[in-house]
Formats: structure tokens, sequence, C-alpha cells
């Protein structure tokens, strides 16, 4: 939310969330109650599914729009980008905490803004 309140170009959108500070070693708080056992129970599953679907649509909502201005390439599906960006976030917090390092957040991080530059059309701003 306060990505959007502050930066109105959706492309700049996204590489600010992915420029967000992470603590690798920590995880994402959301994320793992989705490996735990209490994901079954209704009261636990609906805030969890709740955040990831506002979290993908944060991001489809900007890749589509970014597409739509011309800025980014529509060689890959909005759902597409959406999904390999969110997997890189909550894979980068996975690695860091299963190898102890607490750097593969950064380099899952670094490899989703490679993936976004290589999209970015050439007469973009």
């Amino acid at each position: 939310e306060e990505i959007v309140t502050v930066e109105p170009a959706p492309l700049k959108r996204l590489y600010k969330y992915l420029g967000l500070k992470r603590d690798g070693r920590r995880g994402c708080k959301i994320g793992r109650f989705v490996y735990e056992s209490s994901i079954e129970k209704p009261e636990v599953h609906e805030p969890i599914r709740l955040y990831f679907a506002a979290v993908e649509e944060f991001i489809r909502s900007n890749v589509m729009a970014a597409q739509e201005q011309g800025v980014l390439s529509k060689a890959l599906d909005a759902k597409v980008i959406t999904h390999l960006l969110l997997s890189s976030v909550q894979g980068g917090y996975i690695f860091a905490r299963a190898n102890g390092t607490p750097g593969s957040i950064d380099e899952s991080l670094a490899a989703s803004k490679k993936l976004l530059d290589s999209l970015v059309l050439d007469n973009a701003v």
C-alpha cells in the first residue's frame, strides 16, 4: 500500500517491491504458515489466502499496467510474470532459511530485477 501511495509508475512500483529490505533468515512471516499444519484450519487459512491474493493482485495489476503503457514487453503473459516474481520472493526466503545463507533472498530478488530489465522495452522511459 505504501508503494502505491509514493510511486505512480507501475514498473517502478514493481522494482520498489523487489527492492524492499527483507531479512532472509527470518523468512516470510505469512508464508511460513503455509507449511504449518495449522493451514488446514479455516480461521488460519483464509487470512493467509487473502494476503497472498493481495500481493499477487498488486504485482499482476502493475505488470499489466506497465504492459499497457508500452514500457514492459508482452512477450510473457502478466500472470506468468506475476508468478515468477512472487515465487522468486518466496523461494528466496526458503533458500535463505534452508541453507542458512541470508543473501539467498538478495540473489533471488536480483534475478527478478534482471527478468524485469529484460522485458523493459527500448523506448521506455
